[in-house]
């Protein structure tokens, strides 16, 4: 090989890399930029009856959670699997477009209030749980809610729950259980032996 050759070889090879480089970074920054399909963000979006379909189709996308230049008003493959992901129709054309709209913020409430319920459940049993630790060291409660009346039960054989009468309990009543369970969401069963079994929430009583 000589001298002439060697160099367009080192010319093509440094060509290679470099567009190998290019390429390889350009399908890294486009796969960083595809949106996350499992993310629906909380946006707000209002859609008027004047509205053209293309608009509603962005305000549509908009609530998939695209933004920037995915907002693009065209129903493509990321927004269909969007829309078949919660579970709604991906048939959208201007007929279907405003109820597909209506039912993906029907999906986006529920979510939304199932998170909150969830978070719910979850500082309550983190509190049954602490009115149980405290229990077990001290079998005293103390009733620091409002007057209340609740029901009471009794259980069979096989420990289902069967109404039996009512109980009254009064802002700063003491009260000794024999026993007691914290149920997954959350609240308390207490067992008040005669009086029979009565289920609170952990925030109406505390342990001094």
């Amino acid at each position: 090989m000589n001298k002439k050759q060697k160099e367009i070889a080192l010319a093509s090879g440094l060509i290679a890399v470099g567009a190998a480089v290019y390429f390889w970074d350009k399908i890294k920054k486009q796969k960083d930029a595809q949106p996350n399909e499992d993310v629906v963000e909380d946006v707000e979006v209002i859609v008027s009856p004047t509205d053209t379909y293309l608009d509603k189709v962005k305000a549509l996308q908009v609530l998939l959670g695209f933004t920037g230049g995915d907002v693009d008003g065209i129903v493509g493959s990321q927004t269909k699997t969007r829309l078949s992901n919660l579970g709604v129709s991906t048939n959208v054309n201007p007929s279907s477009i405003d109820s597909i709209i209506a039912d993906v913020k029907k999906k986006k409430s529920q979510a939304k209030s199932k998170t909150e319920s969830e978070s719910i459940t979850k500082a309550r049993v983190s509190k049954a749980k602490q009115i149980a630790s405290a229990l077990s060291k001290k079998n005293q409660l103390t009733w620091i809610d409002k007057d209340a009346v609740y029901s009471t039960y009794k259980k069979d054989v096989f420990g289902k729950l069967i109404k039996l009468s009512t109980k009254s309990f009064k802002t700063n009543q003491r009260i000794s259980p024999k026993s007691w369970k914290v149920y997954s969401n959350g609240f308390v069963e207490l067992d008040l032996v005669h009086a029979g079994y009565v289920i609170i929430s952990p925030y109406s009583v505390t342990v001094f």
